[in-house]
């Protein structure tokens, strides 16, 4: 089972969301035994069993029977033959080993090791897999980096703990990408070939950890790594590394296409968490400054497409107003900007935040003669706050 070493969870708070996960709790039990039970058991739940010669252990009653480590007997003094036409029994004086007792041990089989690079042959006659890049894919994503969830490491330890070293073309390929797009990420590109020398080298240290985890039969555990890496300069462990992955895969999911109208809530959503990104950043020293660049990047790449998108649509005529769209995307940019630069975690700053979009919304409804009921909403703040409690408990928790 391939291990997440980012630990990163989708943001899903009502049940129609892909991924959402019920509360057990909060469900009715519609089988008639439980204690929020609401009625008798549907035919459908009973379980039938044969009425005769049905062995059920005691300890298990459905699956797969659990056979034991070992078991003894006495040999008998009498062994008896089935005749399978009349189905009658002859028995029979035994004279070898009577009366003795056996032990008979059931010594449980070697699972050969996994070698994920098994699929990935060299052979020019075959089929050869490889990894293609997120982007290269089609896939809307910030940066391939944020796809980079440890599969890498771990299938290349796979490989090392089987066969002793790294034999396969496609694992080195894999390795040297998990370098580049590392290094990509942090730097904006500006990396030597040093750079990549180094990080690499330490990349294969960390993969030999992680193979001697497993050969010792362990789960691997980025946590036990001792390697430490150095990405441009900048020195870290193999676990905060991918912490920084988790905080990019969150802000990755905030940094989207808003809809036409002015949202609070989905620029507050996307603000606060390119705020939590930025205090993470300046706990963790040089590579969190080096972090802190690429969310300004990140984030003022994001800022450009809203604008673009946006009045790529009101220039094409499909808005009825167009001024009043236009001030509503300018309005929209702004309020994201108040929250992306609230002090994360600070109550009363996230409190001033929603004062201020708030007065932002009813000065374009003035300007506009609008309702401004239709677009300003307790409801709003209560879910910009859910969520930054969220992003809270998945960054700082």
């Amino acid at each position: 089972m391939a291990v997440n070493f980012s630990g990163y969870h989708p943001y899903h708070p009502f049940p129609s969301q892909t991924g959402y996960i019920a509360d057990q709790s909060q469900l009715l039990d519609i089988t008639g035994r439980g204690p929020n039970s609401t009625g008798t058991p549907p035919k459908w739940s009973e379980h039938h069993r044969p009425s005769t010669d049905t062995y059920v252990p005691s300890d298990q009653v459905y699956g797969p029977i659990k056979m034991p480590d070992s078991f003894s007997f006495t040999v008998p003094d009498q062994v008896g033959h089935i005749d399978m036409e009349t189905g009658t029994i002859t028995w029979k004086e035994n004279a070898e080993h009577a009366g003795e007792r056996v032990t008979v041990s059931f010594p449980p089989k070697e699972r050969p090791m996994l070698d994920p690079y098994d699929y990935y042959t060299d052979d020019p006659c075959s089929i050869r897999l490889e990894r293609i890049p997120a982007s290269e894919r089609g896939e809307t994503v910030l940066h391939d980096f944020l796809r980079q969830d440890g599969g890498t490491l771990i299938d290349a330890a796979r490989h090392l703990a089987a066969k002793g070293a790294i034999t396969s073309e496609v694992c080195k390929t894999d390795l040297d990408a998990f370098v580049k797009d590392t290094l990509d990420f942090f730097t904006g590109g500006r990396y030597t070939q040093q750079d990549i020398s180094v990080l690499r080298g330490q990349v294969d240290q960390v993969v030999r950890e992680l193979a001697e985890q497993s050969k010792a039969g362990k789960e691997m555990d980025i946590r036990q790594v001792r390697t430490r890496l150095t990405i441009a300069g900048a020195d870290t462990s193999a676990a905060d590394l991918f912490q920084f992955h988790k905080v990019g895969r969150i802000l990755e999911d905030s940094l989207r296409e808003h809809g036409g109208t002015l949202n609070i809530v989905e620029y507050g959503k996307t603000g606060v968490t390119v705020a939590a990104a930025k205090k993470f950043a300046a706990d963790h020293g040089a590579l969190g400054k080096m972090f802190r660049q690429t969310v300004d990047r990140l984030y003022e790449q994001h800022r450009k497409m809203l604008y673009d998108t946006q009045h790529k649509h009101i220039d094409s005529g499909r808005y009825w107003n167009p001024a009043l769209f236009h001030d509503s995307s300018v309005t929209g940019l702004e309020i994201l900007d108040v929250y992306a630069k609230a002090d994360f975690g600070n109550p009363a700053a996230l409190a001033q935040a929603h004062r201020t979009a708030s007065n932002m919304v009813l000065q374009h409804c003035h300007r506009f003669n609008l309702p401004s009921t239709r677009y300003v909403d307790q409801h709003d703040k209560t879910s910009i706050e859910d969520y930054a409690a969220w992003v809270n408990s998945q960054i700082f928790g």
